[in-house]
Order: structure tokens, then C-alpha cells, then sequence
């Protein structure tokens, strides 16, 4: 407890006094079109770039939003017609230790959201219409992605 006090206090005193320039973190936002596919996913590497998505499309429109200079995408949303797609990763360790989410939302009846890192899964998580699907997993590796209508 002390020594998180005393990190928070140095980290803090470090930046007001000019010794490291603050990062500006921020969520990417990604606007589908009516033809985004109905199912997909992505796939982050180690520094939560995006490596891999389930269609060229959804890849191409990621990587346009995602590359903000100067900025770290902490979390990735994705509009689409019916509805919104966030995933993201945090609780980064030791060996590529993580915590991944993906959360789906959809105005348009039952969906689900499915987060796997390494081996791990979430399994897919439903919901009814205008209601968030929340899944997690944690683990080691690669992180993935998933969402369904």
C-alpha cells in the first residue's frame, strides 16, 4: 500500500516537473457500413496492434482507425449499423500474461461476444437486443476477438 502511494506520488511529481512527456491515450473508432458482415473477429499481437481479422473489410477499416500518431489505443470501437463492438486487452503481465474483452451490443435481437487469449476462453457470451454480451478470458498469448449476430 505504502509503496503505491510513494510510485503514484514519484510518477506524478515526475511529470509536473517536466521528466517525461505524458502519453495521450485514446479509444479508436471504427464506423462500419450496412454490409459489414454479420460475425467476425480480430486478433492482437503482443502491443495490441491488430495482426489478423476475420474479413479483409473489417481489416482495412481497423487499421485506418487505429493508426492515431501520438496517440495509444487503449480500446477499439466499432460501429455498425445495428450496433457496437468494443474489445480491448488490460492487466498486461509478466510473458504476455493479459486480459482480453470483447463486448457486443445490437439493437437488433440476440447477439454474443467471445474473448479468447493463448488457450483460453470465454466461450460465447449471449444477449437479448439493446443489452451489452461481456466476455472475458485471461491468459497467456495472443489475444482474439469475436462478436456474432
Amino acid at each position: 500500500m505504502h509503496f503505491t502511494k510513494s510510485l503514484t506520488i514519484s510518477a506524478t511529481t515526475l511529470l509536473l516537473l517536466g521528466g517525461a512527456a505524458p502519453a495521450v491515450a485514446s479509444a479508436s473508432t471504427v464506423d462500419l457500413s450496412d454490409q459489414a458482415p454479420s460475425s467476425g473477429s480480430v486478433t492482437l499481437d503482443n502491443n495490441d496492434q491488430v495482426k489478423s481479422a476475420s474479413s479483409s473489410t473489417l481489416l482495412a477499416e481497423i487499421t485506418k482507425a487505429t493508426q492515431n500518431t501520438g496517440k495509444i489505443v487503449v480500446r477499439s470501437v466499432v460501429n455498425m449499423a445495428s450496433g457496437r463492438w468494443v474489445y480491448y486487452s488490460d492487466h498486461h503481465g509478466l510473458k504476455n500474461y493479459k486480459w482480453g474483452h470483447s463486448n457486443y451490443y445490437s439493437t437488433k435481437g440476440s447477439h454474443g461476444s467471445k474473448a479468447k487469449v493463448g488457450s483460453s476462453s470465454s466461450g460465447w457470451i449471449y444477449a437479448k437486443a439493446h443489452k451489452y454480451s461481456y466476455s472475458t478470458a485471461k491468459g497467456y498469448g495472443t489475444f482474439k476477438a469475436y462478436y456474432t449476430n
